[in-house]
């Protein structure tokens, strides 16, 4: 799923978990997606008064950017999640971006890049896509 309208979504969300992180070592579930005009732009699954709990944020973000795709509105959409893997039972949780990209057509992909803080700098290791080889913590 390495077409333009994809890149382009999965890019922006990198870049703005970048931002949080930097800014505040963490961030809440958010998506993104790319209008026919060719901006990729912030959605909402919520009012800004609302603080949905965490666990119905993602399908809440999820249903309403396949609401979107379907609409025709957008060409393709994603979500950035804050979350930990554990590569096997011997290794300790690590901090990664995880993102979940939807296309138009119903196809999806999950991508990862595993993230450390140190010492008021971000170091971010190159995207992978998801293979099957981690657990979600």
């Amino acid at each position: 799923m390495q077409d333009a309208d994809v890149l382009a979504v999965r890019d922006a969300i990198v870049q703005q978990a970048k931002h949080l992180l930097t800014e505040a070592g963490e961030f809440y579930p958010f998506g993104m997606v790319l209008k026919k005009d060719g901006l990729v732009v912030p959605v909402s699954a919520f009012e800004a008064d609302e603080q949905p709990e965490l666990e119905t944020l993602v399908p809440l973000l999820e249903n309403d950017i396949r609401t979107e795709l379907a609409s025709g509105k957008c060409l393709a959409g994603g979500i950035g999640v804050d979350v930990c893997l554990r590569f096997s039972a011997d290794t300790p949780p690590t901090d990664a971006l995880h993102i979940r990209l939807l296309r138009h057509d119903g196809q999806a992909v999950d991508y990862y890049m595993t993230y450390r803080l140190a010492e008021d700098r971000l170091i971010c290791d190159p995207l992978f896509e998801d293979v099957g080889t981690f657990t979600l913590e």
